[in-house]
């Protein structure tokens, strides 16, 4: 699977679980890695929710995660699959760390 089906996949995966404001970002000219898919959960516990539903579908498709962080917290959960990092924040970390204007091109 591209990376862009990955990111678009993750993008589903996050509404489905009722993920909000989720954005795919182009990392390719950063070359960090191809996309930074960011949502926004309504508590710690919804974030945990939508990062299980993502390595669930992903592990069914034969996608390697590479790294799991933030997850007994739960205010900012990473998933690294590589080409594809997702960031799944509480509203207030979200607003916080502000990704979206660190990383956009605009």
């Amino acid at each position: 699977m591209f990376s862009k089906q990955i990111a678009n996949l993750s993008l589903n995966l996050c509404e489905e679980k009722k993920g909000e404001d989720v954005k795919i970002i182009s990392m390719k000219k950063n070359s960090l890695t191809d996309y930074f898919v960011i949502c926004t959960a309504n508590s710690d516990v919804h974030a945990r929710a939508i990062a299980e539903e993502i390595e669930k579908e992903f592990k069914k498709k034969d996608i390697e995660l590479l790294h799991r962080d933030g997850y007994s917290d739960g205010h900012w959960i990473l998933l690294d699959y590589f080409d594809v990092m997702i960031h799944i924040f509480t509203r207030e970390t979200r607003d916080f760390y502000a990704l979206e204007k660190l990383w956009q091109d605009d």
